[in-house]
């Protein structure tokens, strides 16, 4: 072994770094953030937002409230004027249906009761019932424990039913009080029957109501007696006499009167409406006559032919308006005094004005409603809603003589 390998020189080490210590200046090191902090409003704030928030919910509240209360209006509005119509519609058939193939006078036999109660001689002295007859603006009436409203008119009407008419199978004489039918089923269950012959030699109509005593068979018998002869072919149909009219509770009655046979009773209580005109059959009146609620008013205005004219010495007038009773022209304003003249009536103009029943959506408030037809004056009254007026007039071309061009001296005579 060589003697440099065993005393060889270490390396030298290697040199040693200076660490250098530097002072770090203020404000120039990394910064310690405090922690985070929520932000929240201030109690003026809270309270800004809290009084914007309830008015927000305020302003919603009132339009959906009147959303809400225009669309009850709505409904009610519509309700009302589709149960206006309802009314209008019955009422105008019974117009169409009124003294259906008469002359506009029905006759009666003179001795029979109730229908003699309401007759009234006619021009050639005949016992006679208007076709229809009416009261206009009457006073507050009494009738039976209710009262007919102030200012409001009436109706009386001889309404037959077609559906019931049953063709006469051989001649009935006069003052007999039996009638043989073809069918006399249908007329079982009628207070009155309306008889009606067309064949008088003019082609002219004639016709007379009595009450129905029973139907045996084919064998009709009538309380009272027929007061012409009866050809075959002739027909006897159901019929009653009503009367419409409105009581001080805004109540559409229609009462009808009661026959001495089937009803059971001969009525005796009658209450004359507008100077003989017009009756009510007051022991009739009970909730079976009543219509519906929420009429405020019922007028009723009249055309005439021109025969009523000549009856009273009066000019014809030139224009068929200025044959209008009860119109404020005062044309015709008069000639209704007179009960006879209530055989010319040729044409009815009905206005009904209804109200809604809904009142909880509307505050109740006072208004002036305008007569429709005749006045004088205005109806106040209280109401939930806007009343609606809803007018029907019907031309009762049934009757012989319906227009102003009736040949003078031929007034209607039922026989």
């Amino acid at each position: 072994m060589r003697r440099d390998q065993h005393h060889r020189t270490p390396p030298p080490a290697p040199p040693k770094h200076r660490i250098r210590h530097c002072r770090v200046p203020r404000g120039v090191g990394p910064k310690v953030r405090p922690p985070l902090q929520t932000p929240g409003f201030t109690l003026v704030e809270a309270l800004i937002a809290a009084f914007i928030g309830a008015l927000v919910i305020l302003v919603a509240a009132e339009v959906s409230k009147r959303v809400v209360g225009v669309n009850a209006q709505g409904r009610s509005a519509n309700q009302t004027t589709a149960r206006g119509r309802i009314l209008v519609s019955q009422l105008s058939s019974d117009l169409r249906l009124t003294g259906l193939a008469s002359t506009g006078a029905v006759a009666v036999d003179g001795t029979e009761l109730p229908v003699s109660t309401l007759a009234s001689p006619t021009v050639g002295g005949r016992s006679a019932i208007p076709a229809i007859a009416g009261a206009n603006n009457l006073p507050a009436t009494p009738l039976g424990s209710l009262t007919l409203l102030e200012g409001s008119d009436a109706v009386q009407l001889i309404v037959s039913n077609p559906a019931t008419s049953s063709p006469v199978s051989g001649y009935a004489a006069p003052g007999t009080q039996t009638i043989e039918l073809v069918d006399g089923g249908a007329l079982s269950e009628c207070p009155f029957v309306l008889i009606t012959d067309l064949g008088r030699a003019t082609g002219a109509g004639r016709s007379q109501i009595s009450g129905n005593a029973g139907v045996a068979g084919n064998t009709l018998t009538l309380n009272g007696r027929l007061v012409f002869g009866l050809q075959p072919e002739s027909t006897v149909a159901c019929a009653r006499i009503s009367t419409y009219w409105v009581d001080t509770d805004r109540w559409l009655h229609r009462t009808d009167v009661a026959s001495g046979g089937l009803a059971g009773t001969v009525v005796s209580a009658f209450t004359t409406l507008g100077g003989g005109a017009v009756f009510v059959d007051t022991e009739a009146i009970d909730a079976n006559d009543r219509v519906t609620p929420g009429v405020l008013d019922l007028q009723i205005a009249y055309r005439l032919s021109a025969e009523a004219f000549r009856l009273n010495g009066q000019a014809v007038p030139a224009s068929a308006d200025q044959a209008w009773a009860f119109d404020g022209s005062g044309v015709a304003d008069g000639l209704l005094a007179n009960p006879q003249t209530w055989f010319e009536v040729r044409v009815v103009r009905a206005v009904l004005t209804v109200q809604s029943l809904q009142t909880g959506h509307v505050s109740e408030h006072t208004r002036d409603i305008p007569r429709v037809l005749d006045g004088p004056g205005t109806l106040t009254t209280r109401f939930s809603a806007q009343p609606h007026g809803l007018d029907v007039a019907e031309t009762l071309t049934n009757l012989e003589y319906y227009d102003l061009a009736a040949p003078i001296g031929q007034a209607p005579e039922p026989y």
